[in-house]
């Protein structure tokens, strides 16, 4: 199964700015494993666009699309065989600590979309 890790930095806790060893060495593990696929870090919000279309108009404005004080701040596309690895492998990211681990399954391609949180 695919899962999307969604790295949330928390501006009002302690959190490191960049990728320390710890998370270094987290990203080195899964990468042993075979299950990273992809990840990165994103800029900070201030780096963002929004674009949107409504009746047929772009819409183009600066980001970030909140003002909360946590944000997306990277990625990484794992395959693991059960959410509870998934959940197991975001619990010992070092960023659980300093902020938050969004894990979002991903659907395969011939999975119909649903709207809403289906």
């Amino acid at each position: 199964m695919l899962f999307l890790f969604l790295i949330c930095h928390d501006d009002t806790l302690d959190a490191p700015e960049s990728m320390g060893p710890d998370s270094l060495a987290w990203v080195q593990e899964v990468e042993r494993r075979g299950a990273r696929l992809a990840g990165g870090r994103a800029e900070p919000p201030g780096r963002a666009t929004i674009v949107r279309v409504r009746d047929g108009e772009r819409i183009v404005r600066p980001g970030p699309r909140t003002s909360e004080p946590e944000y997306v701040a990277g990625f990484d596309v794992l395959e693991f065989d059960t959410e509870e690895e998934a959940i197991e492998a975001a619990a010992v990211h070092p960023m659980a600590v300093h902020g938050t681990i969004e894990v979002r399954p991903i659907r395969p391609d011939d999975d119909p979309v649903q709207s809403g949180s289906g």
